[in-house]
């Protein structure tokens, strides 16, 4: 069951661990909306999507049915390595603000056909 919970499948989650709380899923197996759909019956009010090794560092900006954040799966792996060793884990998300200049910048999406391109990655595509 620890596998399915860890997924947030529909159903598998409990409602009185869920309630009023944040949930980490791990990204796979289902669809990435339906995982804050399931965290969201389970009377969770916000969800953190973690890749797993499949998915790698892609992250999508899906539009979630509750307060959601998308994680590498470096960056997945220190939240769930800070849930297993904490006893009481806390997290929280704020609105989303732009900060112009930050290092490092925003990544290009995957699916971005600006490149670098996978034969030839010195070719990028310029947009005006």
């Amino acid at each position: 069951m620890e596998f399915y919970r860890r997924n947030c499948l529909i159903g598998s989650l409990d409602p009185t661990k869920t309630k009023g709380k944040i949930v980490a899923c791990l990204r796979g197996d289902n669809a990435r909306v339906e995982k804050g759909e399931a965290v969201k019956q389970a009377g969770g009010v916000g969800m953190i999507l973690c890749n797993d090794p499949d998915s790698g560092n892609e992250v999508i900006a899906d539009a979630h049915v509750l307060p959601a954040a998308h994680l590498t799966l470096s960056d997945g792996a220190q939240v769930f390595s800070y849930i297993n060793s904490t006893k009481n884990p806390m997290a929280y998300i704020t609105r989303p603000k732009t900060y112009l200049g930050s290092t490092p910048a925003p990544v290009m999406a995957a699916f971005s056909s600006q490149g670098p391109n996978v034969i030839t990655p010195e070719i990028l595509k310029v947009c005006n």
